[in-house]
């Protein structure tokens, strides 16, 4: 069977990722999928979701689209709608992205299924639990309810403990269901293969 690799997407973003914020290894990161993206397809144009769009653009000589996402500046859904428009191949990539804020890049990765883009999710993993932080019962009426019933306990019920693992379970739920639904198979949240995805990238961005 003869492949046809002339119709190969010329718009690629590259987001989900707090990208533009100082931490070197998300940088680090961006710039490797950058050059594995130019060497599988060298005339991709490849967009970044960045919040430093200045320093990105002049050094990974590439286009940039705000950040998307994350506050500040958070969504513009309007505005992330019509990127993942005009882009053919939206990658996820960066860091331990799938137990640091998950929510996230899934919502973006679903938004690009939505449009029927193509998508990869390259050189990101996760730790052995979610992100602490992200799950915490903040101070309220509620936190105040749940550490009085605690206190009256002598601590044998501690509804802060229960409600932080219920959404975390949530979370996790979520995650497995939303990237088999995408097609990706929910092992992905356990290891990441790098050699896996650069075969599956190379797919994505060739066929």
């Amino acid at each position: 069977m003869i492949i046809d690799r002339t119709d190969k997407p010329k718009k690629i973003l590259v987001g989900g990722v707090p990208f533009g914020r100082d931490n070197v290894g998300d940088e680090a990161i961006l710039e490797s999928v950058v050059l594995i993206v130019r060497a599988i397809c060298p005339g991709a144009e490849i967009w970044v979701s960045t919040d430093d769009r200045e320093a990105t653009e002049k050094k990974l000589n590439v286009m940039t689209v705000p950040l998307f996402g994350f506050d500040p500046p958070g969504f513009c859904t309007a505005e992330l709608l019509s990127t993942i428009e005009a882009v053919d191949v939206f990658i996820w990539s960066g860091a331990t992205g799938l137990s640091d804020y998950p929510e996230i890049p899934l919502h973006i990765l679903q938004q690009a299924a939505n449009k029927e883009k193509k998508t990869v999710i390259l050189c990101t993993g996760m730790n052995t639990e979610l992100n602490p932080s992200l799950y915490k019962l903040m101070p309220g009426l509620r936190h105040k309810f749940f550490s009085v019933v605690r206190a009256l306990s002598f601590s044998l019920v501690d509804l802060i403990e229960r409600y932080e693992e219920n959404k975390r379970r949530h979370t996790a739920k979520m995650m497995k269901k939303e990237l088999n639904q995408l097609g990706w198979s929910s092992c992905v949240m356990q290891r990441v293969w790098i050699r896996y995805e650069i075969l599956s990238v190379s797919q994505v961005l060739q066929y």
